[in-house]
């Protein structure tokens, strides 16, 4: 299953970037598969379970974070916990270990 950052949904509905045609063919094709792709959301984060503040603290051990980027860790602890890929075009999301990516906008988009 895949966890679906937001800037995928910005892409593929604003046709004049330049990652629109690539994000939008692979969401459109993800939710009519009906894989169990998940939108990333404050919804989805109500979804944190028991182990979900520890795998969050480790990732904040990550080195070079800032305060900016809480909210990414919250979404990488939310995929890890649950054994989700994240589907997002941040390459911020690369440097937590234990998270899966993959970044559809990329032509040789692969999981890290």
């Amino acid at each position: 299953m895949t966890l679906v950052d937001t800037n995928l949904l910005i892409y593929a509905t604003f046709v004049d970037t330049p990652e629109h045609e690539r994000a939008h063919a692979w969401l459109v094709s993800r939710l009519a598969e009906g894989d169990g792709t998940t939108l990333s959301s404050r919804r989805a984060a109500r979804n944190a379970g028991r182990s979900h503040a520890a795998i969050a603290a480790e990732l904040t051990e990550t080195s070079g974070l800032r305060s900016d980027d809480v909210p990414d860790v919250e979404i990488a602890a939310l995929a890890i916990e649950h054994g989700l890929v994240l589907a997002s075009h941040d390459h911020g999301f690369r440097r937590f270990s234990g998270l899966r990516v993959l970044d559809p906008p990329t032509p040789d988009a692969d999981m890290g």
